[in-house]
């Protein structure tokens, strides 16, 4: 996650943080922390060069780490991988253009940090810092996307041990950078819904679908399209500090 680490800016996860809903649940003040392994695919469109791509390959893997008092909520997401693409891959966009690439490795990392309100048990909104980072095999091509969203979580419960949840969120705007220069901006939305399931006070496991989909508009008149889904399973510990 080093390429992360000179994100200055941030934006909203656009998902239904498993955070939420570890702690939400468990009680009015606590700590949780998950693990979660997310398996699909990443799909777009180059529009300058007229290309589309589609991963072949790849997966992300996400730890987690949250902490509830009363109403309010925080947590620290960090997740990412590598995905493989056999022919097309995204356009590696500079400010004086694009450069097509094919048959390459992209690894993917995101950073967030949330901050949430319960308005209810059940529903929330919450604010999110997030930086997303890109870079290629081939050539060690860094791009990086960050930016301030908003967003609205749900949960539902079943029965005394199974919950489904649901999250909805968007970037309005963000930055795009290759280094410290500043490329273009973006916008990105997401939808996140799940169950999950509580086997003793304090163990817990979940699964679920996400969606996530970025707009790059580049200052060269570049333009790109992303879309990152997921099938996820994964296993949270919450602590209560009542």
């Amino acid at each position: 996650m080093n390429n992360l680490n000179n994100i200055k800016f941030a934006a909203i996860i656009l998902i239904m943080s498993l955070l939420t809903v570890n702690t939400a649940i468990a009680s009015e003040s606590g700590l949780s922390f998950s693990v979660r392994l997310n398996g699909g695919g990443w799909s777009g469109e180059n529009k300058t060069s007229g290309t589309e791509f589609e991963s072949t390959e790849g997966g992300q893997v996400g730890f987690n780490g949250a902490y509830q008092s009363g109403n309010f909520y925080t947590g620290l997401n960090l997740q990412g991988g590598e995905y493989t693409f056999e022919k097309n891959t995204p356009d590696q966009v500079s400010r004086s253009g694009s450069t097509e690439v094919s048959n390459d490795k992209v690894e993917h990392s995101e950073l967030d940090l949330i901050f949430g309100y319960y308005l209810t048990r059940y529903f929330s909104l919450f604010i999110d810092i997030k930086g997303v980072s890109n870079t290629w095999a081939s050539n060690n091509y860094e791009q990086e996307f960050s930016g301030v969203g908003f967003g609205a979580t749900g949960l539902w419960p079943i029965s005394k041990t199974w919950v489904a949840y649901g999250s909805v969120g968007a970037v309005p705007s963000g930055d795009i950078k290759t280094g410290d220069e500043k490329i273009g901006e973006g916008k990105s939305n997401a939808v996140d819904l799940g169950a999950m399931y509580r086997f003793s006070k304090a163990h817990r496991i979940m699964f679920g679908v996400k969606r996530s989909n970025y707009v790059y508009t580049f200052d060269s008149g570049d333009e790109q399209t992303h879309s990152i889904g997921a099938v996820y399973f994964g296993y949270s510990f919450a602590y209560s500090l009542n």
